[in-house]
């Protein structure tokens, strides 16, 4: 049994590290006092805590060996091969910007993935609650910001506007929509506290919405939709309600009744950022002519076009002078190293969904966990995420919320022990 002490210093770190991932201020007085290094460094103290001192396993690990074959061929071609690369020069060391996110990015990684296999039943009530109150927490912030600014998130996410204290940033505006399908499968635990998790779900949608990104808005109900279809029990329905729902999304398009209703829509949103890009989409679709919010259709057309051109091992060999999109992440890596690269790391995430679909207590918490893949990978294919670490981060942590640990035999052993123990002295 691990000491009380060891148990409450656990839950401190977690709580630090979690304030240090959603709450805005941790990383905004850091980077004042210390430095934009003082975030790097804090990153890899969690990392060597969860590493080294964090709880004990309880479960198998999630193998690792794919991310790093993956990172060991990325960094190769992206510091060394890429000549057409944007430089972030630290402590005198010139870094491709994309390698750069990765000292960021992969400590996070781990430690996210460290922090599920080695927390027991107690440290994910902890942590599950901790996520939920600072969600809450952000989400009411957020709005209540917006009402004011409703151009506040966005600005920030250009690197530009006004600091708010406890706003959600881009970051976490989009590890929410991951994060729904796991909350919208809470909700359905108990009856204890269902209406404060349900008003937490309401503020974490009514956020994502004010926020106006598209994309976001679009996960969200994609996730939803898709959670509620997994749902259904009946399989002969759900095939049905599939096979209507494709029938009817190929009508719709091919009759131009989704230019009139996207225009309907658009004039029904009070949001002008929102409505101003369902506009100029529809103007896109019609005359293929680009308006402000619409340039990253061209640009996902040019990575497509990267990857035909060298699928399997990538552009970067052939052509070390190739230009990639910046506009997302699974397309850009695929174009720039190719299928076999990106299978390393689509193998990397595989391995974390099948580690939360094997310890999920019901079907209703798998199909939690596909839809929040779906989300990931819908977010990923149409905007880069490394160079915010929070979004892979909750990704992997969201399964906390959907299975309990299963003991280890030594525990298991003790505990029986132990309540051998507590019968005889009752006796």
């Amino acid at each position: 049994m691990r000491k009380r002490s060891s148990v409450m210093l656990d839950k401190a770190v977690v709580l630090c590290w979690l304030a240090f991932l959603l709450l805005n201020i941790v990383t905004e007085y850091i980077t004042r006092f210390v430095g934009g290094v003082g975030v790097i460094v804090a990153n890899y103290v969690f990392m060597v805590y969860f590493l080294l001192a964090y709880g004990k396993i309880t479960r198998k690990k999630i193998a690792m060996l794919p991310l790093f074959l993956f990172l060991f061929i990325y960094v190769i071609e992206y510091q060394f091969v890429w000549q057409s690369r944007e430089i972030y020069t630290s402590f005198n060391v010139p870094f491709t910007l994309q390698v750069w996110h990765m000292i960021s990015l992969v400590p996070m990684i781990i430690s996210a993935v460290q922090v599920v296999t080695r927390s027991d039943e107690e440290m994910i009530t902890w942590i599950r609650r901790c996520l939920w109150i600072m969600i809450a927490v952000v989400s009411i912030a957020s709005i209540g910001i917006l009402v004011v600014n409703p151009e506040a998130i966005r600005l920030s996410a250009a690197y530009r506007g006004d600091f708010y204290p406890l706003v959600a940033d881009y970051a976490v505006i989009y590890g929410m929509v991951i994060l729904l399908p796991y909350f919208f499968a809470s909700f359905g635990e108990n009856k204890h506290y269902r209406w404060l998790r349900g008003l937490i779900i309401a503020l974490m949608m009514v956020c994502v919405f004010m926020a106006a990104f598209t994309i976001a808005i679009v996960g969200m109900v994609l996730g939803i939709g898709c959670y509620l279809f997994l749902n259904l029990k009946n399989a002969t329905l759900r095939n049905v309600f599939l096979v209507a729902f494709i029938v009817f999304l190929v009508f719709f398009i091919q009759s131009g009744l989704y230019e009139m209703a996207l225009l309907e829509l658009a004039d029904l949103i009070p949001n002008d950022n929102i409505s101003t890009r369902i506009y100029e989409t529809v103007y896109y679709m019609q005359s293929g002519e680009e308006g402000q919010t619409t340039g990253r259709f061209d640009l996902y057309r040019e990575a497509w076009g990267l990857i035909v051109k060298h699928p399997i091992i990538g552009n970067f060999p052939w052509n070390p002078h190739t230009k990639i999109t910046g506009h997302s992440t699974n397309l850009d890596l695929i174009s720039s190293c190719g299928l076999i690269v990106f299978a390393l790391y689509l193998k990397f995430i595989w391995n974390i969904v099948k580690y939360h679909l094997k310890y999920s207590v019901s079907q209703s918490e798998k199909n939690a966990v596909v839809a929040s893949l779906i989300v990931f990978l819908f977010v990923s294919t149409f905007n880069p995420i490394w160079a915010s670490p929070v979004i892979m981060v909750l990704f992997i942590l969201g399964g906390l919320s959907v299975y309990r640990p299963m003991l280890t035999q030594a525990e298991s052993g003790a505990s029986v022990k132990k309540e051998a123990k507590l019968y005889v002295r009752r006796r």
